[in-house]
């Protein structure tokens, strides 16, 4: 049986990318796997031994599509393509889809017109209630919108929670640092919302705040741009990008305390790659990131900013409550 994983884009440095890598790796172990993709960003395609095809456009897809003549699992995420899937998989027998949700339709309308919304809520109806075999959520979160607001049965849905090699993702000692290290990995994008914390730069005078993660085009905000320009008259701001695997484990290993303000998450794999490596996590109290996190044993779970700087200033001062923490955080990343 042959699984081919479809995506508008994949790209080094995507978490969805990462997702997808992983998942192709693993099940490349007992089945012909291949990776269908339209677009990747400047930094170019991640390190895989999976077969990629570059998908031209739409018909290239239905073309595609229509020639499977053996029974195939077509796993993607819902987007561009996902509708076309869905009718071609009502009309070719051969065709089993999966949709894995990473609570995508939320994301997609938050900026836009009604009328987009309208559409974005019909094209949500029958992906996931018509259009596949399974729907996968990545977190309860996820599983309670499939069913309160899309209407997907229970019986159809498979909650697989995200996860990470624990191996890879340790604790490692380095150098030690004289101030406290406060730091974030996340595309530099809108809905990361990485601006908070550089609004907040004042705040963390006797700290220092580190950055890092993939550039974002589309950004309205520019934060990266922001960033380094406050890092060129801040000697305790630094923003770091186009980190390789090596880099992002060091960039993780340093920190004192992982901040991720995200506006949204389906999941939220930083947080858990941070925790992995002993580093107490603060989210908000936002779509599935409070799964993550236990406030007041692996981390703290905030309602706004000023509780967000308070929990960095307490995590700071007390050394350790730091250690607690990131061991907790730790425990909960190997299960």
């Amino acid at each position: 049986m042959k699984i081919i994983q479809i995506t508008n884009e994949f790209s080094f440095g995507n978490g969805r990318a990462e997702v997808i890598k992983e998942l192709s790796r693993y099940l490349s172990k007992n089945f012909d796997v291949e990776i269908w993709y339209q677009y990747s960003n400047q930094r170019g395609l991640p390190e895989t031994n999976t077969k990629l095809i570059r998908l031209s456009g739409t018909f290239d897809l239905l073309r595609r599509l229509r020639r499977i003549k053996e029974k195939t699992i077509i796993v993607s995420n819902f987007g561009r393509y996902q509708p076309i899937i869905a009718i071609a998989s009502s009309l070719n027998k051969n065709i089993v889809n999966i949709v894995i949700d990473y609570v995508n339709p939320p994301r997609m309308a938050s900026n836009a017109s009604w009328l987009a919304n309208l559409k974005v809520e019909i094209l949500c109806q029958f992906v996931y209630r018509f259009g596949n075999k399974k729907v996968v959520a990545i977190s309860e979160y996820s599983r309670h919108l499939l069913i309160k607001k899309y209407g997907v049965s229970p019986d159809k849905i498979e909650k697989i929670l995200l996860g990470i090699d624990s191996r890879k993702y340790s604790p490692k000692k380095l150098e030690n640092h004289s101030k406290i290290r406060i730091g974030c990995f996340s595309r530099f994008g809108d809905s990361k919302n990485i601006d908070l914390l550089l609004n907040h730069i004042q705040d963390f005078k006797e700290k220092e705040l580190w950055l890092a993660g993939a550039r974002d085009s589309s950004s309205k905000k520019k934060a990266y741009e922001r960033g380094v320009n406050l890092a060129r008259t801040n000697k305790n701001l630094k923003i770091f990008t186009d980190l390789n695997e090596e880099e992002k484990l060091k960039f993780l290993n340093s920190l004192d305390i992982f901040v991720y303000p995200s506006l949204w998450e389906g999941f939220g794999l930083p947080i858990l790659e941070a925790m992995s490596c002993g580093k107490p996590a603060i989210v908000f109290n936002r779509f599935a990131m409070p799964e993550l996190v236990s406030s007041g044993s692996n981390g703290f779970v905030v309602n706004s900013e000023k509780e967000m700087t308070e929990r960095i200033n307490l995590l700071a001062k007390n050394k350790t409550l730091r250690i607690k923490m990131g061991r907790r955080a730790r425990e909960f990343a190997e299960k």
